[in-house]
């Protein structure tokens, strides 16, 4: 559901190769800018800045966890204040960031990266694009509907780019920096009815992009929209049911997602085998995303009343599928607490949940009762 720039005459014009030694260019003004430090930060000189909706703070439904679980936790995931983390966890104050629209005027687009006038924007430097260049293109508007995160880890993909695609669209065909092949974009962009031009080295006479990371009011109602169109005219076996949602191993980018990068992360719960067998003792699904297509994915998920899995993108299904009211639990590894989920569950009205494992070499143990006991004490907060 995605076209490279090289396939689409729609708006491109000849490939000028003046462009080529203006990127050039732009790369010497940066570095020189930012020798002297001076401000290269692209957005602070947009041509317009419009907030859509502003920053708030709230004090959402307190995390549903066992006492106990938060003093197993020893360090936060991306350098976040775990004491300001466990605050918000218990249902303290949470500031929950804007939405903005920038508009910047007559840039170049190359590898990931936005520049324009000595400054720039960054998206995805790393991604591997392959040793042929894509000429370039030239676009006299474009609505971008990417994040950095998103062109990363698929679980920001889905749940932030997607969301914003209906505010790129906008501006004509949204279009997007560069991003892995994770192998249910396609079924997701058929699903939502999306379609988008991936970016790869163009000139933009007028780029529209957007901040659109914090899950307030107007991302919700975005969010809906996608979850009213997964929920029409889609076979759903998991109403009402609880679900294992099994972690792949392909929800970062490349090379980071390598598996020596996801292993950095210690994200490896040594006794899964026993967790599976019990939960499917106790009649929980079990679901590897990986092995589904999108339709039997939203299959197996639609309806279901709680959502189990490992912290991470695989968990980012459960957002556009659990019923109105469910849960989502997520399972903490001890040293890298991150709770990426729990704004987005507030303010769709569904309650989240954590437990937390205990530290192992390369890994976790998840206490099997401390398991067991969560979902018992989700599933009453839910009835």
């Amino acid at each position: 559901m995605f076209q490279k720039t090289s396939t689409m005459p729609m708006t491109t014009r000849p490939i000028r190769s003046t462009w080529q030694h203006r990127l050039a260019f732009e790369r010497i003004r940066f570095r020189l800018a930012r020798r002297f430090g001076l401000d290269v930060n692209l957005l602070n000189a947009a041509a317009s800045v419009e907030e859509l909706h502003p920053t708030e703070k709230i004090a959402g439904a307190p995390c549903i966890a066992l006492p106990g679980q938060f003093e197993r936790i020893s360090k936060g995931g991306f350098d976040i204040d775990i004491a300001e983390e466990i605050a918000q966890l218990k249902g303290g104050p949470r500031e929950i960031g804007p939405t903005v629209r920038y508009v910047l005027d007559n840039v170049l687009v190359s590898h990931g990266i936005i520049h324009a006038r000595g400054r720039r924007k960054l998206f995805n430097s790393t991604i591997d694009l392959g040793s042929v260049q894509s000429p370039w293109a030239e676009y006299d508007e474009a609505g971008l509907r990417s994040s950095y995160v998103g062109c990363y880890f698929f679980g920001h993909w889905l749940a932030d780019d997607c969301t914003t695609h209906l505010l790129a669209q906008q501006s004509g065909t949204p279009m997007s920096m560069p991003t892995p092949p994770w192998p249910n974009c396609a079924g997701y962009l058929g699903l939502f009815g999306q379609s988008y031009i991936e970016l790869g080295r163009a000139h933009v006479r007028r780029l529209v992009l957007y901040d659109d990371i914090a899950h307030n009011e107007h991302k919700a109602s975005r969010f809906r929209a996608l979850r009213a169109r997964v929920g029409s005219n889609n076979e759903s076996r998991a109403a009402g049911r609880i679900v294992y949602l099994m972690r792949g191993r392909l929800g970062g980018a490349q090379p980071v997602g390598t598996d020596a990068y996801r292993s950095s992360f210690g994200r490896t719960i040594h006794n899964e085998a026993e967790i599976v067998e019990a939960l499917m003792r106790q009649g929980v699904t079990i679901v590897c995303a990986e092995t589904l297509t999108v339709p039997q994915l939203i299959a197996e998920l639609l309806g279901a009343r709680i959502v189990i899995g490992l912290e991470g993108s695989q968990l980012s299904h459960g957002l556009f599928t659990l019923h109105d009211k469910g849960g989502m639990l997520a399972i903490q590894p001890p040293d890298r607490l991150y709770n990426g989920y729990m704004d987005a569950m507030n303010v769709l009205g569904m309650r989240y949940g954590i437990v937390v494992g205990e530290q192992r070499q390369s890994g976790f143990h998840l206490p099997l009762g401390d398991l067991l006991r969560t979902i018992d004490l989700m599933d009453t907060k839910l009835c």
